[in-house]
């Protein structure tokens, strides 16, 4: 039996039984060379971690042992791609990084020394639904891949020692088919170290954030209920009828009005209403001015109460001046009701304390069937340019 041949069957038993002594480790070629940096590194990572400070009560891990931790959680976030930066950020600013992500979910890698203070950082970002953090025990993996490496790495010097030494090329082939096997080996074994040292060394950290239920929006208001009801009867038959036609002041009507109805208190009518054939309608309106109220004000109000209380879209907002020269501001608009469009315009004059009026509004209201309307528009224009408040002045 030649040398090479007798030396290898007498060192495998021991090596692969652990049971090799140490030995000289000399040069064993490229190979051996890049295996035992690869080793060295695995081994630099691979020294028990310190016990967690005691402040870190959620990943605390007993004298002795490696723990894996992974943590999951799944919050309710009113801006999930807001949450999930912050998490990254969170992350990065802790010596962590992220492994995945899909849509709103992440995974991150976040050193256990900074895992508690992370986490109890993401929480904060939202309210969490659900938590879940789960402890395993990888000492005797650990443990046991460290022996197998060293044993290998010891059996791989071997090898190289036999190599160089072997005369006969029937030798050389199979230690070097051998010293192949152990590097491919080494190689497995290192990646196994390195995958449980991190899985250690930081904690897997899930989150998913999910989109918190919208609360139900508060119904709009204003703090003057007459305007609110401004253009809530377009597009309704609900206007009322006692056949009266005394106005709140001076205007004339557009050919093809009717009127229908007038109320009156202390001091003149306030409403009237008149309609046409073809369901449009006119309503003049006396109102009680508020201290400091300007037509600017007033302007503003009513837009906000058609746009955002009855669905109008405005169309035109815009001073008006009637034939006397008085300064009003006429609000034109529109909204779908069923299939049809209804327009709707108001006209408000607000000139302060007169003659016969205390800080009143005069308001000129119309509306109708978009295209019944737009067929009124011209002498509507010019009826409200006739509204006579001098008397009023």
């Amino acid at each position: 039996m030649s040398l090479g041949r007798s030396l290898l069957c007498a060192l495998l038993p021991a090596v692969l039984t652990g049971c090799v002594s140490a030995g000289g480790n000399q040069g064993s070629g490229a190979a051996g060379a890049s295996m035992a940096a690869d080793f060295a590194v695995a081994k630099s990572v691979a020294p028990a971690m310190a016990e967690a400070p005691a402040a870190n009560q959620r990943f605390l891990v007993a004298e002795g042992r490696k723990m894996a931790f992974t943590a999951s959680l799944n919050m309710s976030v009113d801006d999930p791609a807001a949450a999930l930066e912050a998490a990254r950020t969170l992350t990065g600013q802790a010596g962590g990084y992220v492994q995945e992500v899909n849509d709103y979910r992440v995974t991150l890698k976040i050193p256990v020394a900074k895992a508690e203070e992370v986490m109890a950082a993401i929480e904060k970002l939202g309210s969490v639904t659900s938590r879940r953090i789960v402890g395993e025990d990888l000492s005797e993996q650990v443990a046991d891949l460290n022996i197998r490496l060293d044993n290998l790495e010891k059996l791989r010097a071997r090898l190289a020692e036999l190599l160089k030494r072997a005369d006969k090329v029937e030798d050389m082939l199979k230690i070097e088919q051998e010293l192949s096997r152990v590097t491919t080996d080494l190689e497995r074994l290192t990646a196994q170290l390195r995958n449980a040292t991190n899985r250690i060394e930081f904690v897997t950290l899930n989150v998913a954030f999910n989109q918190t239920a919208p609360m139900p929006r508060p119904a709009e208001t204003v703090p003057i209920p007459w305007v609110a009801e401004l253009g809530s009867t377009s597009g309704k038959c609900d206007y009322p009828m006692n056949g009266r036609d005394d106005l709140p002041f001076d205007m004339t009507l557009p050919d093809g009005f009717v009127a229908v109805y007038s109320s009156s208190s202390y001091g003149g009518p306030r409403e009237f209403v008149a309609v046409s054939a073809d369901d449009c309608v006119i309503k003049l309106s006396r109102r009680d001015d508020l201290k400091g109220g300007t037509l600017s004000f007033w302007s503003e109000l009513i837009e906000r109460a058609l746009t955002r209380i009855n669905n109008y879209v405005i169309l035109e907002n815009r001073e008006f001046r009637n034939d006397e020269g008085i300064r009003g501001q006429l609000i034109s608009a529109e909204r779908t009701v069923g299939r049809e469009k209804y327009r709707y315009q108001v006209l408000i004059f607000d000139f302060g304390r007169g003659f016969l009026t205390d800080n009143e509004l005069y308001l000129v209201e119309s509306w109708g069937p978009g295209k019944a309307f737009e067929t009124h528009v011209p002498e509507l224009e010019k009826a409200m340019e006739s509204a006579d408040l001098s008397i009023w002045r």
